[in-house]
């Protein structure tokens, strides 16, 4: 009786020991990636290792612009299937942080992968805080955007000294105020853009020489021609221009009608 108890008592341990593992879950294991990414795109990498012993009826990856996204954020789906899949996306905002999760799913249970973000990138063209990017400073992440050009105007006030306006880039706005405190001429080219609001920004401004000439070297300033007024004076009667057709600045006077392009910086 004894030796029978010895022989029966570790089978008993091996059958409950099984009927134990059978009775406990295992989850999917899904895995999240990304492959690239540019100003306006990624190329996203979701993977699914096994579906575990769960019945798994779709599978996909979520983003979002906030940790832990879920399939209430965006999502693109995939049927169900192990092995690695890839997920192009596009629309996405200039430098902006996305977080990226996989994910498994039946009718009454979603599992997720572990979390991985990346931050699009900021580049020359990328459409970004109200215009487009035209120049970009990498040591302070800092830049300028531009609008479409308004209907053209005088430069204004031809005669009087406003004075203190700068050449320089980042001095614009500066520039732009002082005009608009020191000339009360009506359609001019400064006021039209101190003005301007489009796209949720109103904190627009007649760009300096040296901002109006970073414009005219960009990739978006090769398909402008003609003249554009800076907020850079000269001397009482004649402001900077710059020309984009013979690509040079020069003294224009206040008088003229030029082309005026309304920027902001960030």
């Amino acid at each position: 009786m004894r030796s029978f108890l010895f022989l029966i008592f570790p089978l008993m341990l091996g059958f409950l020991a099984c009927q134990k593992a059978e009775e406990e879950p295992s989850e999917p294991n899904l895995k999240s990636s990304v492959a690239s990414f540019t100003d306006t795109s990624a190329n996203l990498v979701g993977e699914v290792v096994s579906f575990g012993n769960q019945t798994v009826t779709e599978i996909g990856i979520c983003y979002g612009l906030t940790p832990k996204p879920t399939t209430g954020s965006f999502v693109v789906s995939r049927p169900a299937a192990t092995g690695q899949f890839a997920v192009p996306i596009t629309g996405l905002l200039p430098r902006t942080t996305y977080y990226v999760r996989s994910y498994a799913r039946n009718f009454s249970t979603t599992w997720y992968s572990n979390e991985t973000s990346f931050t699009t990138d900021l580049k020359v063209g990328s459409r970004y805080r109200g215009g487009v990017v035209f120049y970009l400073d990498a040591a302070s992440s800092s830049g300028l955007v531009a609008a479409e050009p308004l209907t053209a105007q005088k430069w204004g006030c031809p005669g009087e000294d406003v004075s203190n306006t700068s050449v320089l880039l980042y001095q614009g706005f500066t520039n732009t105020s002082r005009i608009f405190s020191n000339c009360f001429d009506l359609q001019t080219a400064g006021r039209t853009c101190f003005d301007f609001a489009v796209n949720g920004f109103s904190d627009w401004y007649l760009p300096s020489r040296d901002e109006l000439d970073a414009y005219r070297q960009s990739a978006l300033g090769v398909s402008r021609a003609g003249r554009f007024w800076s907020s850079s004076q000269f001397d009482v009667d004649k402001a900077w221009s710059v020309d984009f057709s013979a690509g040079l600045s020069q003294p224009q006077s206040k008088a003229d009608t030029l082309q005026v392009l309304p920027i902001r910086s960030f």
